[in-house]
C-alpha cells in the first residue's frame, strides 16, 4: 500500500512530461510532502487498498495542471493598484507612483502588499514568479511563508529609492554585492 498526504482525483489532468502535452481523464494523483510520487489512473474498486491517504480531493469537472509562472512582478503595488491608471505611462510613474511610493513604501507596506498580491497570484494557479521591488528581503519572507517559489532581485534606478534614499550608496551596494 502507498501512502500519500494528499490523494487527488483528477477529472481532467494536463501533463506536460517528456516534452508532450497531453489532457487525461480520471487519474490519481499521490502527494507526498511536496512532490508529486504517482500519477495513475484513478482506480475505484482497489483505491482503498493501493493507498492511504490523509486528505482526499475528487476535482470534479475541473482541470487539474501545473502551477503558472509569472516572469515580471512588483508584488506590493497591488495597494497602488487602480491609481491614476488612465494616464500616459510616463506621466502615471513619475508624477504620481514614483511620488507615492517615497512616502508610504517601507517594510510593512511591502509585505503587507507583498502577502495580499500572493493570494491574488495563488488564486489565478501562480505557483512560481520573478520580482523586483524595494525591501526584496520582506517580500522573501512573505513569499516564503505563503509557499510560493521566486527569484527576487533589487530596484536599480537613477533615483533615490524607498530602501535606500542615496543613489550613488545604493549602486556601490549593488556592485559590492556582485561581486
Amino acid at each position: 500500500m502507498k501512502c500519500f498526504d494528499i490523494g487527488i482525483r483528477c477529472d481532467y489532468l494536463l501533463t506536460m512530461a517528456k516534452g508532450q502535452v497531453e489532457v487525461l481523464r480520471d487519474q490519481f494523483l499521490g502527494i507526498q510532502g511536496s512532490r508529486i510520487e504517482t500519477v495513475e489512473p484513478w482506480d475505484a474498486k482497489n483505491a482503498a487498498e493501493k493507498w492511504k491517504i490523509l486528505k482526499f480531493f475528487h476535482s470534479r469537472d475541473r482541470l487539474v495542471m501545473p502551477g503558472l509562472v509569472n516572469a515580471h512582478t512588483h508584488l506590493p503595488m497591488t495597494l497602488l493598484k487602480g491609481l491614476a491608471d488612465d494616464l500616459p505611462f510616463s506621466q502615471w510613474l513619475n508624477q504620481y507612483i514614483i511620488p507615492l511610493e517615497q512616502k508610504l513604501v517601507d517594510p510593512d507596506f511591502v509585505t503587507i502588499g507583498t502577502e495580499l498580491a500572493s493570494l491574488e497570484l495563488i488564486r489565478g494557479g501562480v505557483t512560481t514568479l520573478c520580482d523586483m521591488y524595494y525591501f526584496e528581503d520582506s517580500v522573501a519572507d512573505a513569499l516564503d511563508r505563503m509557499g510560493l517559489r521566486a527569484l527576487v532581485g533589487e530596484t536599480i534606478g537613477d533615483f533615490p529609492a524607498p530602501d535606500n534614499r542615496d543613489q550613488r550608496e545604493n549602486h556601490y551596494k549593488i556592485l559590492e554585492r556582485m561581486r
